[in-house]
């Protein structure tokens, strides 16, 4: 993971992002959402902290991924099912800068596991 960046200005995300999440969530395929939920688990379960991106790594690398998917803002919409099922929780005002190209070093929220701590 990127070195951490605390940015407490964007702990509260905008209302136009939190539409744009509902709007791209609205239009991704259940078997999308279902099959990007398993893979938040999977990533949960073996990284104590982790971002979308490390998410975004494991859905590109999963082969039985169902392919469509209408914008990449739907995996906000399957992060906070995740969230909100237990998997995981926010590390409060803590990010890191996107590693992938497409995101433009955009500051990316970092996720604590709550699979992991059995272990």
């Amino acid at each position: 993971m990127n070195e951490l960046i605390d940015l407490p200005l964007f702990n509260h995300p905008e209302p136009l992002t939190e539409a744009a999440i509902a709007e791209a969530d609205k239009h991704a395929s259940e078997a999308w959402k279902l099959a990007a939920l398993d893979v938040v688990r999977r990533v949960a379960s073996r990284n104590e902290y982790f971002t979308g991106d490390d998410v975004w790594d494991a859905i590109d690398a999963d082969e039985s991924m169902p392919l469509a998917y209408h914008a990449p803002g739907a995996l906000g919409g399957v992060m906070r099912r995740a969230r909100t099922e237990g998997l995981m929780e926010l590390v409060g005002g803590k990010y890191v800068e996107s590693r992938r190209p497409t995101m433009h070093r955009k500051p990316m929220r970092v996720w604590r596991s709550k699979l992991t701590e059995a272990d």
